[in-house]
Order: C-alpha cells, then sequence, then structure tokens
C-alpha cells in the first residue's frame, strides 16, 4: 500500500530500509525516552524480516510503513504503524519514530494525519491511540495534539528505567470526531466493518 501527502510517501517496508530505520532508533531523541535496551543487529533483522511478513496477511493487524519524501522515495525518513489491536472492536494504535535530522518540519504531523485518514476512512476503525507516551517526550505527545487526539489518560510512575520513574500518558481520538474535525460528518462515508485486502 502507498498513502501520498503534500510531500511524503509513507509506503511498504523494504529489506533496504532496515539500515536507516536501525539508525534512527539509537539516536538519542528515540533512545531517552525507551524503557528497553536498543535492539542488537539480530534481533532488529528479526522483527524486520517479521515486518515484511506481516504484509501479507489477511486481514492484516500491522501496518508498520517507511516514511519517505516524494522527491527522495529511496531514502527513509522514519517509520509510522497503525496496529489493529481489536479487530471486532475497531480499534487501533499508532506510532512514529523519525530521525533527529527530520524532526521539527511538520513531517511526523503530516504522516500521522495520512496514517490517521487511513484508519477511518478506509479501515473504518472506531478509535486510534497513541499509547503509553512518557509524558516528558514532548515531540511525540505535540504530534498526538497536533492531529487532534486528546489526552484520555495520565499513569504516574508507570515505567522504571533510566534510573528513575516515569509518567506516561495516552492520548486518542475517536472516528467521530474525527469526521467533525474534517467536516465530514455528513459526508456519506459509511460505518459498515470493512473487508480489508491491503
Amino acid at each position: 500500500m502507498q498513502l501520498f501527502t503534500e510531500h511524503l510517501l509513507l509506503r511498504e517496508v523494504l529489506p533496504q530500509d532496515a539500515a536507516l530505520i536501525r539508525q534512527f532508533s539509537h539516536e538519542p531523541a528515540y533512545t531517552q525516552y525507551d524503557p528497553n535496551d536498543p535492539m542488537a543487529d539480530w534481533e532488529f533483522d528479526v522483527i524486520n524480516t517479521w515486518m515484511l511478513d506481516e504484509q501479507h496477511v489477511i486481514p492484516r493487524t500491522y501496518y508498520y510503513l517507511t516514511v519517505v519524501l516524494q522527491t527522495q522515495p529511496d531514502i527513509a525518513i522514519g517509520s509510522i504503524h497503525l496496529t489493529i489491536q481489536n479487530h471486532s472492536h475497531r480499534h487501533g494504535e499508532i506510532g512514529y519514530m523519525f530521525g533527529m535530522a527530520y524532526h521539527n518540519r511538520g513531517y511526523a504531523t503530516e504522516a500521522s494525519r495520512a496514517l490517521l485518514k487511513f484508519g477511518f476512512a478506509t479501515l473504518k476503525l472506531k478509535r486510534i491511540a497513541a499509547a503509553d507516551i512518557v509524558m516528558e517526550n514532548v515531540a511525540s505527545t505535540r504530534v498526538a495534539e497536533k492531529i487532534g487526539m486528546r489526552r484520555e489518560a495520565h499513569y504516574p510512575d508507570t515505567q522504571f528505567f533510566a534510573g528513575r520513574w516515569w509518567d506516561t500518558v495516552t492520548y486518542s481520538i475517536t472516528r467521530d470526531a474525527w469526521l467533525t474535525q474534517q467536516g465530514m460528518r455528513d459526508s456519506g462515508i459509511t460505518d459498515e466493518t470493512p473487508e480489508v485486502k491491503s
């Protein structure tokens, strides 16, 4: 699958994306708020193989996508994912990671808006969350707020790493709220559960 935005292309993960995505996962902007130790190369290779395999699963649960600039389609600038946590209740979760060189350019917000549209308009999800964000990770919470999510929960002292306890927060948006924000409440978009074959 492919999703286009004004500046970006969100496409399926390719094997050649692995090196850059691995590099991003080791950058301080990501590791300082990650409770897990950086993956060893072999661990990342296992995850990357799994992401490639998941592209062929029907019904699909995991949409792990590489984000590239339309002007440089072969160079990953980040990754983004939408996980369907419950097919029956149509709940999803979004997450994003971009290389430090591409921060503060609006790319995470632009990509996340595209994935919300895919989740609500195409997959007909009822709710999408950005869960368990370390509260001090302002860059990540700012993206959630910019795409119209509201903070629905604050969990004090839920993660212990780097020698201290950290609070986490969860943001979410419902399909009805998203439609209202888009001015699409009366657009004719149905609420039927789709048969996903992407």
